[in-house]
């Protein structure tokens, strides 16, 4: 009899601490899903921001040196070299008159299972 409950104690020891793995695991891997959306989404603005600041620079470089007939059809800017995957950046007269001397930056990417497409107006000025 002794032999058949020390077995017992034994197995009940096993299973509690295979549910104490098991809700360690749970957690860990609750910690690790949101620090892979953390990076991912860190990852996204800084692609985002070297494309718009990669523009930029495009736009200082080249100011008053490319046709404006060019800016208003957009200009696609070579992005290979960024590493970015799927990725393309293109500079143009924004469509609608702001007002202000600017021009607009179109970035599209893809990273994961995301695909980014935004937005900005650079001023000119």
């Amino acid at each position: 009899m002794k032999t058949r409950n020390k077995r017992a104690v034994a197995i009940i020891m096993v299973l509690m601490i295979l549910t104490v793995i098991g809700m360690a695991m749970l957690v860990l891997t609750a910690g690790t899903n949101a620090m892979l959306t953390d990076s991912q989404v860190s990852q996204i603005d800084a692609c985002r921001r070297n494309m718009t600041a990669s523009a930029a620079a495009w736009l200082r470089h080249n100011r008053g040196q490319v046709p404006p007939a060019t800016l208003a059809a957009g200009v696609e800017l070579n992005i290979k070299d960024m590493h970015i995957p799927q990725g393309s950046l293109k500079v143009a007269r924004p469509s609608v008159a702001t007002g202000k001397n600017a021009l607009q930056v179109t970035t599209i990417f893809h990273i994961g299972r995301q695909n980014v497409n935004s937005t900005e107006t650079l001023s000119l000025d």
